[in-house]
């Protein structure tokens, strides 16, 4: 068994990069494991996912900051990590404080 800690200290340094590379300002916030540990063939497993769901957070929900301003935000965006013991199970949560999901957008006919 392994901390999920141990995946979760790669993310302030990848959201940097990407954010960068993007010319976004977003930032890792509250990446905590609440003592949560799991298998490490799991946690190596959940790596490559965890890191694409990360850098497509960053990449694409995130506005210019007087856009973000001008709806009420911090200039700054800031993607959560987190995970938690749920009864018997680990939930890894993703979240982000960028734009949210345009429901109009989804509901319209393909």
């Amino acid at each position: 068994m392994v901390p999920v800690e141990q995946l979760f200290r790669r993310f302030p340094r990848l959201v940097r990069d990407v954010a960068k590379q993007c010319g976004k300002d977003v930032r890792a916030g509250f990446v905590r494991s609440e003592h949560t540990d799991l298998d490490k063939g799991i946690l190596d497993s959940l790596a490559e996912p965890l890191m694409h769901i990360v850098r497509k957070r960053c990449r694409s929900r995130y506005r210019e900051r007087r856009n973000r301003i001008a709806v009420g935000k911090p200039a700054r965006g800031t993607i959560y990590l987190n995970a938690y013991h749920q009864g018997t199970q680990v939930v890894i949560e993703v979240r982000d404080d960028g734009r949210g999901i345009d429901l109009a957008r989804i509901r319209e006919p393909r």
